[in-house]
């Protein structure tokens, strides 16, 4: 498997919390690191595992809202700004 990537972050945001500790412990034991935004965020800090809270935008050149679906992570990450 000569084209195999290894993920090394990822966005997570879902509106179902249903077995996603499952999967948020296996990406920690990846050494992936985790972005994501409010409720999702929480929840996988309530786990104990470090995460980067993204804030969302919703006013961006047209064709990136439109790739996107209306919604895309602004740069302001508290955790990056904190480091």
């Amino acid at each position: 498997m000569a084209d195999t990537k290894k993920i090394k972050t990822a966005l997570v945001s879902v509106f179902s919390k249903e077995n996603l500790d499952k999967i948020i412990h296996k990406l920690n034991d990846l050494n992936v690191k985790i972005l994501s935004t409010g409720g999702t965020q929480s929840f996988i800090e309530s786990l104990g595992i470090r995460v980067i809270l993204l804030y969302w935008a919703a006013v961006l050149k047209p064709f990136i809202r439109k790739f996107l679906g209306g919604f895309f992570p602004a740069a302001i990450i508290k955790e990056m700004l904190a480091s």
